[in-house]
């Protein structure tokens, strides 16, 4: 959830509080029926479906930006456009190479013409993280080690109905793109 989403709910909530104290502190309840206490409830269940709405939402945004369409040479991504796959590089290491700089914005880039890109393939990542860990010891030059650890699981959808297959590591994700 953006920041500013949570400002908002959070000042929203509290107004709500402050003015459901203020209803008890100036005696509304011994003149009043009690259905503010109620529209307050009211109030708070619609914050919490609120955030839950919101997050719902955006997880699946992201998950769409996440995509990216695998043809000969190109690569295309709906938040980065149409890029060219880095030569050296493997087709593993050139979609994590999109996933890692996405900055789940608001922009949306076209989907190239036919002449321009054609798809072999789509990976879809529902989960993408990079961690890294330290090693008890140290290299030769004296410096702490630190391993990497990448959780990465998603699929990868084949064109014209030829399926999906799931996977939940880069390891796992090589050898369905080497098959492919």
């Amino acid at each position: 959830m953006k920041k500013s989403n949570i400002i908002v709910l959070a000042v929203a909530a509290a107004v709500s509080v402050f003015l459901l104290a203020l209803w008890f502190i100036l005696g509304f309840n011994h003149v009043d029926s009690p259905v503010d206490p109620l529209v307050t409830l009211v109030w708070w269940i619609v914050i919490v479906a609120a955030v839950l709405i919101i997050n719902k939402v955006e997880g699946t945004r992201r998950e769409r930006i996440r995509s990216v369409y695998v043809g000969e040479g190109q690569l295309f991504n709906s938040e980065l456009g149409l890029v060219s796959a880095q030569p050296g590089t493997s087709l593993v290491g050139n979609v994590a190479s999109i996933v890692e700089n996405l900055d789940y914005g608001f922009g949306k880039q076209d989907f190239p013409e036919e002449d321009q890109f054609t798809p072999r393939l789509l990976v879809r990542t529902t989960e993408y993280k990079r961690d890294y860990e330290e090693e008890q010891g140290q290299d030769q030059q004296g410096r702490s080690r630190t391993r990497q650890r990448v959780t990465w699981k998603g699929e990868v959808v084949f064109p014209k109905g030829a399926g999906s297959r799931e996977f939940n590591s880069p390891e796992e994700l090589h050898a369905i793109l080497a098959t492919a």
